[in-house]
């Protein structure tokens, strides 16, 4: 999934804080190039690491809710899909495929059924990742992509 996304988009929860993860985090979204949106509670730490552009918490809802709802790929990792971020589940993000990296098994598929669950500490996961995740390509329009 990660090497055939045309749209992907990370979703970044406070659990990457929580693990020790920023740096690997950080590597992950480098090597695949992918944009990442950040909830509430994790855009304050990755303010100094995440390249521009990149969408803090919900400052700016309606450009997150746009590349998720055109996303082929969401990549959440250490976060719950709670109704914050979520809102209508009867029409979020319907045509993307879904990976979900968390390390608490009761989060997955409790609110957004996923593709992929990797259950896991975000860290060790995406460390894992990082030899196969190629640079994603990104659609003109999309928006939100780093460079």
């Amino acid at each position: 999934m990660l090497n055939t996304a045309k749209r992907p988009i990370i979703l970044a929860g406070h659990g990457i804080m929580v693990s020790g993860a920023m740096r690997a985090f950080e590597q992950f979204v480098r090597a695949g190039n992918y944009p990442v949106a950040m909830t509430s509670s994790a855009s304050a730490a990755f303010l100094p690491i995440i390249p521009q552009p990149r969408h803090d918490g919900y400052a700016r809802r309606s450009l997150v809710n746009n590349a998720i709802q055109e996303a082929d790929l969401l990549i959440a990792v250490g976060m719950r899909f709670d109704d914050r971020v979520t809102g209508d589940l009867r029409t979020y993000a319907k045509s993307a495929r879904k990976i979900h990296i968390e390390i608490d098994r009761a989060e997955i598929n409790k609110n957004v059924k996923v593709d992929a669950a990797l259950v896991g500490d975000a860290r060790e996961v995406l460390e894992r990742l990082m030899p196969t995740s190629r640079p994603a390509i990104t659609a003109p329009g999309f928006g939100m992509s780093p460079n």
